[in-house]
């Protein structure tokens, strides 16, 4: 809704060296400040963003119990090194160049808008639907642990990563992803060692270790027709191109290397990923060999484990063996782990969600109007609607986005009426004041003598036509 006509398309906003900031939470980060972390920080931080709740308690339960597949994760592994050599020597010098701060915009210099704003646009979702199964795992082992409900572990999660990815911008995510990182390497090395003590050492652990789980590297393994559905070859290439994918075109990863203070520092960080996160995958693979043993030495953990329809749920093994077999002060350690492992990975998916979320909309609707247009629907803050009221009684808000209920605020002047995807059934409301917000839009142009926009993908065979309106007094729309 708008009172303010549309100025001429303007040319797309490149950022140049002095506002390239990539403490996207925080704009006000300069370019200076962002831009001087080492290699051999930035290549942890992206590493304890890898080791996420996800790996810790899936990664295990794979090599533990899957028939077949085991340690034949790590052929996976193999693929890393060169993919950072890949990404390099082909990605990475375009992204540092160009002084972008989300990734995506290099699309619109190769193609166009559309294949910027789509690519955007697929990230948040797919960012936003996997940070909730990061949350929703690490809610669970919190609940399990320590009897808290899994409500209060998500608000406790989210709080926290929140407060210090807010305040700290990227520079606290990268420094809290190094602490992270650190309790979290020692936490998984004492449970590995801890396992092996059981059985008196590593070969006796691996001697118990069922021979259909432990699967040897075998590159003759083609999985053409052979098989083998773990064939050493189609998952080393398979393997090249996703970590190519996630490390070289995700927003999460490629940020963090691009607060190097060089292009050969940038470059250093994905050399160093590539060395450091086999050994970290080799940790949690093995700790996979330690559970599997001991589920063989021990016939009632397979059956202690928490049943999902009927079938145990393999990914809290872990942690219920931690709960069997440890003290509480170390089993409280161990959480202290998971929740690292967790806030690592959700504050740069916050910070980077953030980035996208800014550069790629909301900065480029500021810089296409000349202000941010003021937003209202049910979920927002009691201070932000407090915000958009006191901007509309006032006339200074220009645009409002909002839900069926910003028909009825009150504006002082309408310029127009925009509704989008007209043929949603969410414009009807049912409940507390039954109404249809397209016909409700209708009305109120008709009122207020302005035009009325209504858009759609597919056309409703109840529109009215600009031809069923004459004579009917109503403004003419399209």
């Amino acid at each position: 809704m708008t009172d303010r006509k549309l100025k001429p398309q303007e040319k797309p906003h490149y950022v140049n060296n002095k506002e390239f900031s990539l403490a996207v939470v925080d704009y006000c980060e300069s370019a200076e400040k962002a831009r001087k972390q080492k290699s051999k920080k930035l290549a942890i931080s992206i590493l304890a963003t890898q080791c996420s709740t996800n790996s810790i308690l899936g990664a295990p339960a794979f090599v533990a119990f899957s028939v077949g597949g085991g340690l034949g994760w790590l052929k996976y592994e193999l693929a890393v090194p060169l993919s950072m050599i890949a990404i390099m020597i082909f990605i990475y010098p375009i992204f540092y160049k160009l002084k972008v701060i989300s990734i995506y915009e290099y699309l619109e210099k190769r193609f166009d808008l559309k294949t910027r704003l789509l690519m955007s646009s697929l990230f948040l979702f797919v960012r936003v639907f996997a940070t909730g199964v990061i949350v929703y795992s690490v809610s669970i082992v919190i609940e399990l642990i320590t009897g808290l409900s899994f409500v209060y572990s998500v608000l406790i999660l989210g709080l926290i990563t929140i407060i210090y990815d807010v305040l700290g911008g990227i520079k606290a995510i990268i420094y809290s992803d190094i602490i992270q990182m650190i309790i979290l390497t020692v936490v998984l090395i004492f449970i590995l060692f801890y396992l092996a003590s059981i059985f008196g050492g590593f070969q006796s652990m691996f001697n118990y270790f069922p021979d259909q789980r432990n699967v040897n590297l075998n590159f003759f393994e083609h999985g053409l027709g052979d098989g083998k559905e773990f064939a050493f070859w189609p998952m080393l290439i398979g393997g090249f191109f996703l970590y190519m994918s996630y490390y070289g075109c995700d927003q999460s990863q490629m940020q963090k290397a691009l607060c190097a203070k060089n292009q050969n520092e940038g470059q250093k960080v994905f050399f160093l990923n590539g060395i450091f996160r086999f050994p970290l995958v080799l940790l949690y693979c093995l700790i996979g060999v330690g559970i599997g043993s001991y589920s063989e030495i021990n016939a009632d953990f397979i059956s202690s484990l928490p049943k999902q329809d009927g079938i145990p749920n393999f990914n809290l093994a872990v942690p219920i063996f931690l709960i069997d077999n440890l003290p509480i002060g170390i089993v409280g350690l161990t959480l202290v782990a998971l929740f690292s492992a967790a806030m690592s990975s959700l504050d740069s998916v916050l910070n980077s969600l953030s980035a996208v979320t800014m550069e790629d909309f909301v900065k480029r609707i500021k810089e296409r109007f000349g202000f941010t247009p003021d937003v209202w629907h049910s979920k927002i803050s009691a201070s932000m609607k407090t915000k958009t009221l006191k901007n509309i009684i006032n006339g200074t808000s220009k645009i409002i986005v909002g839900a069926r209920s910003a028909l009825f605020l009150p504006y002082k002047k309408l310029g127009m009426i925009i509704l989008d995807e007209e043929h949603d059934t969410s414009y009807k409301q049912e409940e507390k004041g039954i109404y249809h917000a397209r016909d409700m839009s209708v009305v109120k142009a008709s009122i207020e003598n302005i035009p009325l926009i209504l858009t759609s993908a597919c056309l409703l065979y109840t529109s009215p036509s600009p031809r069923d309106q004459r004579g009917s007094g109503m403004p003419s729309w399209a």
